[in-house]
C-alpha cells in the first residue's frame, strides 16, 4: 500500500496528522501549536508587509528549532503581491539561511521572481532541500533549479 504525506497545507482541520501542517505566521503566529501534528514555519510573501515583520521572524526562529517543526516555509518572492520585492528578498534570504541553521528544507512560493531565488540560492550555497511549492514553469527554468 503506498501512503501519500501532504507537506503543504493551509487546513487547521487537515486530518492527516503525517503530514506537515503549514502555518501562515502573519496569519497565525500567537495560535498554540497542536503537539499532535507537524508543522513548516516561515512568514509568507503575500504577508511580507506585516507590521510586525521583525517580532513574526523571531516567532519564526523559536519555532524552528521544535522537533515538530520539518521544514522552514512556505517563504519566498512573489512579484505580485506583498511587501516590496528587496524586503521579500530579505525576508526570503533569512528563512534560507534559517534552513541551513536548523537543518531542515525549505519550501519556496515564487511567482515571476525565479532569477532572485536563483541569485539568493547561489549567495546561501544550501545544503538542505528546496522544495518548490506549485512549480507551473518551463522545462529550461526546471533544469536550471535541478542545477
Amino acid at each position: 500500500m503506498i501512503h501519500y504525506i501532504d507537506i503543504h497545507t493551509h487546513r487547521k482541520d487537515a486530518v492527516q496528522r503525517e503530514g506537515v501542517f503549514q502555518l501562515i505566521s502573519a496569519r497565525s503566529y500567537d495560535t498554540l501549536s497542536d503537539p499532535d501534528r507537524y508543522y513548516s514555519w516561515a512568514l509568507h510573501p503575500w504577508d511580507s508587509a506585516h507590521s510586525d515583520t521583525s517580532k513574526l521572524l523571531e516567532f519564526i526562529v523559536k519555532k524552528s528549532i521544535l522537533s515538530k517543526t520539518l521544514a522552514i516555509g512556505e517563504t519566498g518572492i512573489d512579484a505580485l503581491r506583498g511587501a516590496t520585492q528587496n524586503v521579500q528578498i530579505e525576508i526570503f534570504t533569512f528563512h534560507a539561511k534559517l534552513a541551513e541553521a536548523c537543518q531542515k528544507p525549505l519550501i519556496i512560493h515564487c511567482v515571476r521572481a525565479w532569477s532572485e531565488v536563483l541569485a539568493i540560492r547561489k549567495q546561501v550555497k544550501p545544503r538542505m532541500a528546496w522544495i518548490v511549492h506549485g512549480f507551473r514553469g518551463k522545462e529550461s527554468l526546471a533544469q536550471q533549479l535541478l542545477q
